[in-house]
């Protein structure tokens, strides 16, 4: 009988190891690629579920083949970098903001090729005190890809910058911004469909280069986006919808050049640029007294 016990036991612990543990990884090398275990500690490459740190000083890139991590870190100093390849953050990652940044993460391309951020099926939450970018002057040029359903929740104060396409809902309570003539920022494709959410609390500046509204549509209620136009053009195009929003405008150089009917109970506040009505579009902006 013990000799049997014995056995069973045995028998139960080969059984499970291969059992898979959430991990906390952390990069490990000055400069290097995400896909080589040996840049990790312990030494393996983050997967779904997992937790990948990348310190202050160090730079990994996402540059060989497409990788999947259930949360990744940033720290200040530190460097991400997803070169035409695919990041996608899992759900099956821990509870919490799944993109915590305090240092940089990099989206760029290669060609016509851009580095992505993939999710879908749950929202994922960003904070931190560093920032997203893809600077279409440093090589940059990336896409942010969930679905109409769940949204990237852009945390407070955080900046996003550069060249990207949200094919995702955003909710945004940070600052997402374009200020280079060479970038262009879109929200949704070009095209007909079902309209990704974007509401938040948050800025969204065009002070250089384009921003462009495709397939979205401005929801929520006070307080709600601030849509400025320092520079550059913002553009509401005709694959939006922008009817009974509390977005507030504010143009104060640059065009904000509306292809669709819109009306704003936010208001504008117009200091300077220009305007540009297409067609038969036609502008409402109130303004309500508290």
């Amino acid at each position: 009988m013990k000799r049997s016990l014995q056995i069973l036991i045995a028998a139960m612990c080969i059984g499970g190891s291969g059992a898979a543990f959430a991990t906390d990884y952390t990069f490990n090398v000055t400069s290097g690629d995400w896909g080589n275990q040996n840049n990790w500690n312990p030494q393996f490459v983050p997967s779904s579920g997992d937790t990948a740190t990348i310190p202050n000083g160090r730079t990994c890139n996402v540059a060989n083949a497409n990788q999947t991590c259930g949360k990744v870190t940033v720290d200040s100093g530190g460097t991400l970098k997803v070169t035409a390849r695919d990041l996608t953050i899992s759900s099956s990652g821990p509870s919490g903001a799944r993109l915590v940044i305090n240092g940089d993460l990099k989206l760029e391309k290669s060609g016509s090729t851009l580095g992505r951020l993939l999710f879908s099926g749950f929202d994922v939450e960003v904070t931190g005190s560093g920032t997203i970018s893809a600077l279409a002057d440093n090589g940059g040029g990336g896409a942010i890809v969930g679905d109409t359903t769940y949204l990237l929740k852009v945390g407070s104060g955080f900046p996003i910058v550069g060249s990207i396409v949200f094919l995702v809902g955003v909710e945004n309570n940070g600052n997402i911004l374009v200020n280079d003539a060479n970038d262009q920022l879109d929200f949704g494709d070009m095209q007909t469909g079902t309209r990704y959410t974007l509401r938040g609390a948050g800025i969204i500046e065009a002070a250089a280069g384009t921003i462009r509204f495709g397939r979205v549509q401005f929801k929520g209620d006070r307080p709600a986006l601030s849509l400025a136009v320092t520079g550059g053009e913002m553009r509401l195009t005709t694959y939006g919808y922008y009817v009974d929003t509390w977005n507030t405008f504010y143009v104060f150089g640059g065009t904000l050049a509306l292809e669709k009917a819109l009306t704003s109970k936010g208001g504008l506040d117009f200091e300077g640029g220009q305007i540009v009505v297409s067609g038969d579009a036609v502008a409402v902006f109130e303004y309500l007294e508290e």
